[in-house]
């Protein structure tokens, strides 16, 4: 059997078993079960305790040449809805799902490519660095999982996570900041026609300070946004209830701690001024990154394209993944391309060049330049 084929099959075998988030239990036995049958020794830990899952981030560490420089690959083992009964074919050079459901892509093409490219290195008996595979749970949900990876259990100080779109190449060594809030504003209810003057509006409270906020594009490195605005009850009475939430994100910490700073204290001046009492809940939903570009683990990723001829750009990340919390604890983490597109609907698709290149360029990664990394 070809390589190619080990491949599509892995692949088809993983989105087919259900693992929305926090359901991960059932797909995380079956890639131990493949490092078993591979002679390597995968480890767990407890972190489906802390996230609320089935499952647990899953470890393992192969030994590789003397002196060579350790890396991590990640990827992560949940996926969004509706991702129960996928149903994956190939159409031409994509693979897709039949009927709603997602096709699981993202990211168990990024679990299969791992597995698939340690297999090739293995069976072929490759010289290769040390290895640190990395299987996360519940990305998708603020990506819990990788915040309680036991670091104590990885060696490598750089890593790849397999989380992109388009091919290996496109290397996303940059990625913003994002804070979350959600607040409360909480009025008096008055009957609107007998006693308005005892009433306290909380939506009029909420408009005030929305009215008075800096939203969308700031600047170059930073935008904000009021994702939703909720307020019920009746026409006659006053309401006393208002929920809205708010995201900012930033390329630069500083700003992204003092446009945060800005929203509240619209907030709360709008409660201040109208007598009414803010409540809220701030999350930092992951730090920013920006990585050199010429040294280090993009550096690296890069020159692996160069020598193969690989199509390559450095790219910015708008959203989030693991390798954000990643390079908070300490782990030189990029980003790359495995060819899924349309990710997170039915729509959802998997260029085959792209992942096959995907693993050949594991594979080179792991056992090209052992000198350096």
């Amino acid at each position: 059997m070809s390589w190619q084929k080990s491949a599509l099959e892995r692949l088809f075998k993983y989105v087919q078993i259900e693992s929305e988030t926090g359901n991960e239990k059932a797909v995380g036995e079956a890639v131990k079960a493949d490092l078993k049958a591979m002679g390597l020794l995968p480890q767990e830990d407890h972190a489906g305790r802390l996230c609320g899952s089935t499952g647990n981030n899953i470890y393992c560490h192969i030994d590789g040449e003397p002196g060579a420089e350790p890396l991590m690959l990640e990827a992560h083992l949940d996926t969004v809805s509706p991702g129960s009964g996928i149903e994956p074919y190939v159409d031409g050079e994509w693979v897709k799902s039949r009927g709603n459901t997602i096709l699981g892509a993202d990211d168990k093409a990024g679990v299969a490519a791992i597995l698939e490219a340690v297999s090739r290195i293995l069976s072929q008996r490759l010289k290769h660095r040390p290895l640190d595979l990395v299987f996360s749970i519940c990305e998708e949900a603020g990506r819990s999982g990788a915040r309680h990876i036991d670091l104590s259990r990885i060696r490598a100080r750089k890593a790849v996570v397999l989380d992109g779109g388009e091919n290996i190449g496109r290397i996303i060594a940059q990625a913003p900041g994002m804070n979350t809030i959600t607040a409360e504003i909480r009025g008096r209810a008055a009957h609107a026609w007998v006693e308005p003057e005892k009433g306290v509006s909380a939506i009029a409270a909420a408009a005030r300070a929305v009215a008075e906020m800096e939203l969308f594009r700031i600047d170059p490195e930073t935008t904000a946004n009021v994702g939703s605005f909720e307020a019920f009850g009746q026409t006659s009475v006053i309401c006393d209830r208002a929920k809205l939430t708010f995201e900012v994100r930033s390329k630069s910490r500083e700003k992204l701690a003092e446009h945060t700073g800005r929203i509240l204290n619209c907030l709360q001046r709008a409660a201040d001024e109208t007598g009414a009492e803010l409540i809220y809940k701030l999350h930092n939903d992951c730090p920013a990154f920006c990585l050199p570009q010429d040294r280090g683990t993009a550096k690296m990723v890069e020159d692996m394209c160069i020598r193969h001829g690989l199509a390559h750009c450095f790219t910015k990340e708008g959203g989030a993944s693991n390798a954000n919390i990643y390079n908070e604890m300490g782990i030189e983490t990029v980003s790359v391309g495995i060819g899924m597109e349309r990710v997170h609907t039915p729509q959802e698709r998997l260029k085959l060049d792209w992942f096959y290149e995907c693993i050949q360029g594991i594979v080179w990664l792991a056992t090209e330049k052992l000198e350096d990394i």
